[in-house]
């Protein structure tokens, strides 16, 4: 983890993401993110011109890390299956965790238009992921025959995404990294072991 400061903008970014997290972004006030970030409203209102770019800063900043991801990943020609699959399960680690059901019906709610180019933008760079790693598996000729990314996409990126909707996930305490590590196996090589 990096030692360095946050700028202002991430330090702003990060208290209202906290905020809306914790108190749903309908009762959260600019002068409640200016009071949390530690800054005054007008330098809150210079780097965030209105509620809704906050708002939107806040919903597209997890978008932002994932689709530099696939950048730097596309970029690395030396990616297994395996280590895409735990950057995604890593860099989403990172991120708050403002991609709860009930944060995306409060914001199709204040919101709508800006709920609909979210939805676009996160099913997108899903898609795109998910391709990207079926054909990093087919390429490398680990892809099993008859696997069909159309039924299983939506399977493994909710898996991905949100693995602490699943009650037993979320009370196991286990650290993320250990958490997707345990994700990803049994994804790929499921539950039993090779007994050929």
């Amino acid at each position: 983890m990096s030692s360095e400061p946050l700028s202002t903008r991430d330090r702003i970014l990060q208290a209202a993401i906290q905020l809306f997290v914790d108190q749903g972004i309908r009762r959260v006030s600019m002068d409640d993110v200016a009071r949390r970030s530690g800054v005054s409203r007008v330098t809150l209102y210079r780097y965030f011109a209105d509620r809704e770019s906050l708002v939107r800063a806040a919903f597209f900043s997890p978008i932002a890390a994932l689709e530099q991801l696939q950048d730097e990943m596309t970029d690395d020609g030396d990616v297994s299956v395996e280590g895409a699959l735990m950057s995604i399960g890593e860099r989403i680690a990172g991120q708050p965790a403002i991609d709860l059901p009930v944060h995306r019906d409060e914001l199709e709610t204040l919101y709508p238009r800006l709920a609909a180019e979210y939805s676009e933008r996160r099913d997108a760079i899903a898609h795109r992921l998910i391709s990207w790693i079926f054909d990093l598996a087919d390429r490398s000729g680990r892809l099993r025959p008859g696997v069909r990314q159309d039924l299983i996409e939506g399977v493994i990126w909710d898996l991905m995404v949100n693995p602490h909707a699943i009650p037993a996930v979320r009370h196991s305490g286990l650290p993320a990294r250990e958490l997707y590590a345990t994700l990803i196996d049994v994804l790929l090589h499921g539950m039993l072991t090779d007994t050929t």
